[in-house]
C-alpha cells in the first residue's frame, strides 16, 4: 500500500510540475491545449489517517493510510526516450489518503492534494496491484489512475497514470531489494481551455496590482523535504498598488488568543516571534521575472531597509513568489514558495 500512495502523488506532482519546466520545450501555450509531464514521487513519511483524511474532504470512508510525498523532475535520453535521471530537481509536495477496497484487497481508492511548482491540484482514483514477487522477491508492481481537479481556471481537467513499485522499504529514495525506482514514475496530461490566456510570467507591474489571499507557504529543504513552518493553513494578504506600494501580512495557522489584555509577557513570543506573525510595507519594483520588496516598516526590525527578492510566476489567478536559498529555524532551505490567489473585487470589498 505504501508504494501505491507514492504513485499517486508522483502523478500529481507531474500535474503541477508541468507548469514550470516542461514549457521550455513545448509549443507555445497559445496553440498547445495539452500539457504532458513525466515525474517521479518519493514517499517521505506515513502515518495513520488523521483529520486531513476525513470522508467529507476526501470522499473516502474509513481511510487506512496517510502519506506525504515530494516530487522530482526527470530527464530522458533523446535517442529513445529512456529515463536516465529520476531525481533532477525537487518540484513539489503532496499529501495523500488511501483505502484498501475489499474483498480482493488488491484495489485501492486514493485522494490527494498538493502543489507542484505553482500549480495546485486535487485528485481521486484507483490503483490495482499486480503479481507478488515480480520482478524479484519482495517487489510488486501496480498501476494507478488519478482524475485531476482543483486546477487553475485555465484548465478543463487532467488525468494521471502511473507505474509504481512496492518494495520492502516503504520510504525514502532507495528500494529493497535495491536498483529500482522508489516509488513511482507517472505521466500527467493536463488539458487547457482553448480560449485560456498564456500561463507566462507577468510582464508588467499592472499584472500584479490588486489584493492576494495566501494559499500556502512551503519550505523545501536541501534534501527535498517539504516543511510547513507556518502551519498547514496560514492566513495572509498581499497588496500591490498602481503607484508602486506593497504591504504584506502573514499569520501562522493555529495562533492562540491571549489569556488577558494587555497580554502577559510570557505569551508574546508564541504570538509574534517569526514564524508566527510577520507584517511589512514599502515599495516594490518588478522586471517581468522578479519582484523586489523594498521594506520600509516591518514587525521584525531587522528587515527594515532591506530588499526582499522573489521570483514571480503568474498562472491565471494564482501567483507564486519563490524565495531562497536561506535558513529557517536552523534548517538549510533550498527555496520557499508563497502561493497566493487573487481576490475578486466583490470579495475584497466585503
Amino acid at each position: 500500500m505504501r508504494g501505491v500512495s507514492a504513485f499517486v502523488l508522483a502523478a500529481l506532482a507531474a500535474c503541477s510540475v508541468g507548469a514550470q519546466g516542461a514549457r521550455e520545450t513545448q509549443p507555445s501555450t497559445s496553440t498547445q491545449v495539452e500539457e504532458i509531464y513525466v515525474v517521479r514521487s518519493v514517499p517521505e513519511s506515513t502515518t495513520a489517517p488523521r483529520e486531513f483524511c476525513a470522508e467529507e474532504r476526501t470522499g473516502i470512508g474509513a481511510a487506512t493510510y496517510e502519506g506525504r510525498y515530494t516530487f522530482r523532475s526527470t530527464a530522458t535520453q533523446a535517442s529513445d526516450g529512456r529515463v536516465i535521471d529520476t531525481n533532477v530537481k525537487t518540484i513539489g509536495s503532496a499529501r495523500l489518503c488511501g483505502r484498501r477496497v475489499p474483498p480482493d484487497a488488491i484495489t485501492y481508492n486514493w485522494y490527494a492534494e498538493g502543489t507542484l511548482g505553482s500549480t495546485p491540484f486535487k485528485g481521486t482514483g484507483e490503483c490495482h496491484v499486480g503479481k507478488p514477487d515480480l520482478p524479484e522477491r519482495g517487489l510488486r508492481a501496480l498501476n494507478c489512475r488519478l482524475d485531476l481537479s482543483g486546477l487553475p481556471s485555465e484548465y478543463v481537467g487532467g488525468v494521471l497514470t502511473s507505474s509504481t513499485m512496492w518494495s520492502l522499504k516503504g520510504q525514502g529514495m532507495e528500494t529493497d531489494p535495491p536498483g529500482y525506482t522508489q516509488a513511482s514514475i507517472a505521466t500527467i496530461r493536463l488539458w487547457r481551455k482553448r480560449d485560456a490566456p498564456s500561463s507566462a510570467m507577468p510582464q508588467t507591474k499592472e499584472s500584479l496590482v490588486g489584493t492576494w489571499r495566501l494559499v500556502s507557504i512551503t519550505d523545501t529543504t536541501d534534501r527535498g523535504e517539504a516543511k510547513h513552518y507556518w502551519g498547514e493553513n496560514p492566513t495572509g494578504f498581499l497588496t500591490y498598488t498602481v503607484d508602486g506600494r506593497v504591504s504584506v501580512i502573514l499569520a501562522r495557522a493555529g495562533r492562540k488568543a491571549f489569556s488577558t489584555l494587555p497580554p502577559p509577557a510570557e505569551e508574546l513570543p508564541e504570538a509574534f516571534v517569526y514564524p508566527a506573525f510577520l507584517a511589512y510595507a514599502g515599495s516594490y519594483s518588478f522586471d517581468g521575472e522578479k519582484v523586489i520588496h523594498h521594506i520600509e516598516a516591518c514587525s521584525v526590525q531587522n528587515f527594515v531597509n532591506t530588499d526582499q527578492v522573489r521570483s514571480a510566476k503568474l498562472e491565471g489567478d494564482r501567483l507564486t513568489l519563490r524565495q531562497g536559498p536561506g535558513t529557517a529555524l536552523g534548517v538549510s532551505i533550498a527555496y520557499t514558495d508563497y502561493v497566493w490567489e487573487r481576490m475578486k473585487p466583490e470579495t475584497t470589498n466585503k
